[in-house]
């Protein structure tokens, strides 16, 4: 009786079940985890929903017909179907059923039965069943050629086509969670393995076997993982490389470009520049740069380089001088008293000072010194050197231009310049440059490329012979350094005061003494601020004259005085009145023949030459002449014989020297004599002291001293 109600009942429920799985051809299905209970409780029907989302799952008759334990992925009996509204059908046999019919495993055929729509039923919530399997993708990197195999049993996994970080033909190996694995290497001819590598490693994975250089072993499974594996072309040698410029040489300062060629065949991958042996950059794809090179010596070369460790040898050694260009100029101080009248040395009362001037494109600084150092003031300057540094050039730019001096400080001299080596001439030279970059081009005497510093004598100068000088004032008489002979009674000395060898030179005093470097006498007798008062003076010596001399008074009839000559005899004192403050003309004419005379004019005296001899008194009579003013010697008068003595002394302008035998004596010297040749004396003045002895009684004064007799 039991058995049939069970019968029955049982055949009520197939029925109910057929009419649940109607099958939809539309129906969407997929296989996920299905945790919990399998039993008969949660298990009634086919299609049950799932009481913790509330989407339709299914269980098989395994769980349906005594399966009592929990149903697993392993067991391949419980499904669950994503949709929350589709129809639930038995999948594993769908293709042995016709739509709409499902699969019983019940009765092992096909049932057909209409679709429904079954209500959620209440649930235990589902435990996730872990997952056991793993997937460990290999990869490749690089630019060679091999591939990776799975140790257990030699598959080959990856196939590296050396196209560089892409996979190939790569194959994804699944193990059980927890498992080891190892991954070998095969390097194919011509390739090289450099590495494995692999990302972020799952939590309890080990997968540090993997970053040697041997096989991939990787222990402990818990996650999926990419391991790649890079393979390399072989290391090749390089060949060694060139420098290509900067090429061996000097050069100025500045910018240039470093470059190199690499005969290598692939090319390097890297390049080492090495300057003055240390290393200064590494390049990868480049083979220039630019420096900034200043001042100094450079030795360059490069060395190539591939990252899988091939070392190229070290080009050959460029090496470069980087300076500044140089112009060095020398040259000798040198007097110029004229033209082609030229002597080395100079004799400055200061050290000279030497500078140049450019014209060009560069830039120039200069810096010159004088020989010997210190020089001035009593010691020759002898030469000078100037050094030219140009800038503002680019590497390889020459220097052009000219170069000139500009000499300084010269002291006494009235002019300077520079001239050719070795030219003797007023007309300043400069000399055209061509000095290649970075070097120093040497113009000077030796090679006569130089300039020579002329310093044009200032004035003219006197020369005394046989006695003393007195200044009323300051004396400036600068004498050459370098000296010629008036005539044959100077023995050519470089002295202001000469003498014979019967005569010791005489002493010089004034204010100030100037005479450049020069001595004044052998003895270099001389007293600066020494000034001597005159006690007897031209106007003061012809009021003592007609107070105290026996004279004759002689006044002219015309300008020229002409009626003077005929008034003149020996042995006396003549006190000329000039006409209407006319100069009194005298010459040979005038005083020929005549002897122990003296002739004193009110005003002024001209001292001319009348007999075209241009000397005045040529035989050396004993003839003193006075001027109260001015006493003027002509021009063409180049030889006067006598005493001579006025309060102002005009020597008239001449290129010709003037001789005075005897003695000239004035307060003011107006010296317009200007050689051709300076280094000559314009005035020699060599004492006759006969000429005083003869004179004596007309040219002196008496002192009276007297006492009182009781």
């Amino acid at each position: 009786m039991r058995s049939y109600h069970s019968t029955i009942i049982l055949l009520i429920l197939v029925i109910l079940l057929g009419y649940l799985f109607y099958l939809s051809p539309k129906s969407v299905h997929a296989q996920a985890q299905c945790s919990g209970s399998g039993t008969q409780t949660y298990c009634p029907g086919r299609c049950v929903s799932d009481p913790d989302t509330g989407k339709w799952i299914y269980c098989d008759d395994a769980c349906l017909l005594g399966k009592t334990s929990s149903c697993s992925i392993t067991d391949n009996v419980c499904k669950r179907i994503l949709s929350t509204s589709y129809t639930c059908i038995i999948t594993d046999n769908q293709s042995t059923c016709s739509t709409p019919d499902y699969y019983s495993y019940t009765t092992g055929s096909c049932i057909g039965g209409p679709t429904i729509t079954p209500t959620p039923r209440p649930g235990p919530t589902a435990t996730p069943t872990p997952v056991n399997k793993y997937t460990i993708s290999i990869n490749c990197l690089g630019k060679g050629t091999g591939k990776v195999k799975q140790k257990s049993d030699g598959k080959v996994l990856c196939t590296c086509t050396g196209d560089g970080n892409k996979t190939g033909s790569c194959e994804k190996e699944d193990l059980s969670k927890g498992s080891n694995s190892t991954f070998t290497k095969d390097v194919d001819p011509g390739s090289s393995f450099n590495s494995w590598s692999h990302g972020t490693c799952p939590s309890g994975t080990d997968c540090s076997p993997c970053e040697d250089g041997g096989n991939c072993n990787i222990n402990n499974i818990t996650g999926d993982l990419t391991i790649k594996a890079k393979f390399d072309l072989a290391c090749a040698a390089l060949s060694t490389p060139a420098i290509t410029a900067p090429t061996a040489g000097n050069y100025n300062p500045g910018i240039q470009t470093i470059s190199w060629t690499d005969p290598s065949n692939p090319k390097a991958d890297s390049y080492d520049l090495y300057i003055n042996s240390s290393l200064y950059k590494n390049y990868r794809g480049q083979t220039s740069d630019t420096y900034n090179f200043t001042p100094g010596t450079y030795s360059i070369y490069v060395i190539s380089k591939r990252d899988c460790g091939s070392v190229s040898s070290a080009s050959p050694t460029i090496t470069i001088t980087v300076a500044d260009p140089q112009a060095i100029l020398s040259g000798k101080l040198r007097e110029y008293a004229g033209v082609n009248s030229c002597a080395d040395n100079i004799s400055s009362t200061n050290t000279p000072s030497m500078n140049t001037s450019y014209s060009g494109s560069a830039n120039a600084a200069t810096s010159c010194s004088i020989s010997p150092v210190n020089c001035g003031g009593g010691t020759a300057c002898s030469s000078y050197l100037c050094t030219v540094t140009f800038t503002g050039l680019t590497p390889t730019q020459h220097v052009t231009g000219s170069l000139s001096l500009v000499p300084g400080n010269y002291g006494p001299y009235t002019n300077a310049y520079g001239i050719l080596a070795n030219q003797c001439t007023n007309t300043a030279s400069s000399i055209n440059l061509d000095i290649s970059p970075g070097t120093t081009s040497t113009y000077s005497n030796a090679n006569g490329q130089g300039l020579d510093a002329l310093y044009q004598i200032s004035k003219d100068w006197i020369k005394l012979k046989n006695l003393s000088f007195s200044g009323f004032q300051n004396l400036t008489n600068v004498i050459p350094l370098f000296v010629k002979p008036f005539d044959s009674d100077d023995p050519g000395d470089r002295v202001f005061v000469s003498n014979d060898s019967n005569n010791d030179p005489g002493a010089v005093t004034a204010g100030i003494i100037n005479l450049g470097t020069a001595p004044s006498s052998s003895f270099n007798w001389q007293g600066s601020n020494s000034i001597v008062s005159q006690s007897l003076d031209v106007p003061t010596y012809i009021d003592y004259i007609k107070s105290r001399k026996t004279y004759q008074q002689v006044s002219c009839s015309d300008a020229g005085c002409s009626n003077l000559k005929k008034a003149l005899v020996n042995n006396s004192v003549f006190l000329i009145q000039p006409y209407q403050n006319n100069p009194v003309s005298i010459d040979n004419g005038t005083t020929g023949g005549l002897k122990n005379v003296v002739l004193i004019s009110s005003g002024s005296i001209s001292i001319n030459d009348g007999d075209s001899s241009a000397k005045f008194n040529a035989n050396g009579d004993s003839i003193a002449v006075l001027a109260h003013d001015t006493l003027t010697i002509s021009s063409n008068v180049t030889e006067i014989n006598g005493i001579f003595i006025a309060t102002t002394i005009d020597t008239s302008s001449s290129n010709k020297g003037l001789k005075i035998n005897g003695n000239l004596i004035g307060k003011t010297l107006n010296n317009q004599r200007a050689l051709d040749d300076k280094f000559k004396p314009s005035i020699f003045i060599v004492f006759k002291p006969y000429y005083y002895f003869d004179l004596l009684p007309y040219l002196s004064t008496a002192t009276y001293d007297w006492k009182q007799l009781q």
